[in-house]
């Protein structure tokens, strides 16, 4: 566990499209029938944490959306780990779309990233046990080979209170 995780600020995650988000949601239900997690939004961390979001920041990140279009992520397997807020997940190839999209909002703000990217799409949070995650993964659906992230949302967080709220989805033009 990282002890110098910040567990309060505002985030910056990936949204898909309204069926991929439902494929997701049936996926994270099959999960959290053998792993009990709390609720959250299907999502991709992209950057964070920022300890406050100003206008000129919302102000980029919009015109950055109204000014680039959806693309792919690749989808590679299940994958867990004994962290909490990785717990239970499905890995996400980090491509160059990612990793400069996580740059260009890293930038926004003169902000020095302290975190690793590992891409990701959370399944479950909490501490479980590994031979539960290891069974489930062989019951779970194949995966699609991509989703589509076609919006970003800025989200605050408080993960003392198991709280995860979005403030703004900002839409990808298409």
């Amino acid at each position: 566990m990282n002890l110098n995780r910040v567990s309060k600020g505002f985030w910056i995650w990936g949204g898909f499209l309204d069926e991929e988000t439902k494929y997701l949601k049936e996926i994270q239900k099959q999960v959290h029938s053998k792993l009990p997690s709390p609720s959250f939004d299907m999502h991709i961390t992209l950057a964070g944490p920022y300890f406050f979001i100003d206008l000129n920041f919302k102000k980029s990140i919009k015109s950055f959306c109204k000014n680039n279009s959806l693309f792919k992520i690749e989808l590679c397997e299940y994958k867990y780990k004994q962290e909490n807020f990785q717990s239970f997940f499905i890995r996400v190839k980090k491509d160059n779309n990612l990793i400069d999209l996580r740059n260009y909002l890293f930038n926004l703000k003169s902000f020095k990233n302290q975190y690793v990217f590992y891409p990701h799409i959370s399944l479950s949070y909490g501490k479980h046990e590994i031979l539960e995650k290891k069974k489930l993964v062989s019951n779970l659906p194949i995966l699609r080979n991509y989703l589509n992230l076609n919006k970003l949302f800025i989200v605050k967080v408080d993960e003392n209170k198991k709280q995860w709220q979005i403030l703004d989805t900002l839409f990808l033009s298409k």
